[in-house]
């Protein structure tokens, strides 16, 4: 049995959520596996190109969002660290959209 060697435990979750590229843009869609207070695992749809640095927005108005920075990749998803938090003014209104529209799917 492998040793995790996480510095903190992590939850699983079946969340969804947003990649948001440095310049805003919207990136992909995702779903986050699971998550520790130092980063998490997302399930990436097929084909998803994730730049190595981008903002993952966790909850439907966006009030919850991450810097992230890629620590590994496999063919379906990402592991991510977490970055320091950015700036409350980086919020775009065109995101909240997006998320109220992937929570309604549900």
């Amino acid at each position: 049995m492998p040793v995790d060697r996480r510095k903190t435990p992590r939850q699983e979750m079946q969340w969804k959520a947003l990649i948001v590229g440095v310049d805003g843009s919207i990136v992909a869609e995702c779903m986050t596996m699971n998550v520790s207070a130092n980063g998490a695992r997302l399930l990436l749809p097929p084909s998803v190109e994730v730049p190595d640095s981008f903002d993952l927005v966790l909850a439907t108005i966006g009030g919850v969002r991450r810097q992230c920075e890629v620590t590994w990749r496999s063919d379906k998803g990402v592991g991510v660290k977490f970055l320091r938090p950015p700036p409350v003014e980086h919020e775009a209104p065109r995101r909240d959209d997006k998320l109220a529209q992937i929570s309604a799917k549900e």
